[in-house]
């Protein structure tokens, strides 16, 4: 009977990181990566505050060249993640996972530290290049691969873990970052 050999259909994970039925390997790593993740996003979302106040001074006040000069790093830095990418994702293939999103959170830590003593528009820019643009180039994509490589032969699995940590890092900060610009 060809139904009765047949895996049973894959169901998506259930909990709040959606690992019911990992590994304690897996569970353990998915934590780390969630930990990692929280924690940049709160630390982002907190800093987003001070670095549009800091932006819009180095702007002058103007929010036009301000809108004018972020558009132009959003494209230069994605210009730069095309490029990137599948060089940060040869390096992960080599050298592993982890050390591939270790130095891409670098760029993190690096923008934050070096963001508050720009003074120019020039500055900004060479800034946001080299530590969101270079550092982290591909960053996310090591990211996805590693979750593919534990999660690979359970698609809907990795999926289910992708969307809640996609929740945790992002829409809940941005919730925060949100009523704080409210209440100023």
């Amino acid at each position: 009977d060809v139904m009765a050999s047949s895996p049973p259909p894959e169901q998506p994970g259930e909990g709040w990181l959606g690992t019911a039925g990992c590994t304690a390997d897996e569970k353990r790593f998915v934590r780390q990566i969630c930990a990692i993740n929280i924690l940049r996003g709160w630390v982002h979302t907190v800093c987003l505050i001070a670095y549009n106040r800091k932006y819009l001074e180095v702007c002058g006040g103007n929010t036009g060249t301000m809108a004018l000069h972020l558009g132009l790093i959003r494209s230069t830095k994605n210009v730069i993640n095309v490029v990137m990418s599948p060089i940060v994702g040869g390096l992960s293939d080599t050298y592993g996972r982890i050390p591939a999103m270790a130095f891409g959170r670098l760029g993190w830590v690096m923008i934050w530290l070096w963001l508050p003593r720009v003074t120019t528009l020039r500055g900004w820019f060479v800034a946001e290049i080299v530590c969101t643009g270079i550092l982290r180039g591909g960053d996310n994509a090591s990211q996805s691969a590693a979750i593919a490589d534990l999660f690979g032969m359970r698609p809907t699995l990795s999926a289910s873990i992708r969307s809640k940590l996609g929740m945790y890092v992002y829409l809940l900060p941005q919730h925060f970052a949100s009523t704080c610009h409210l209440s100023d």
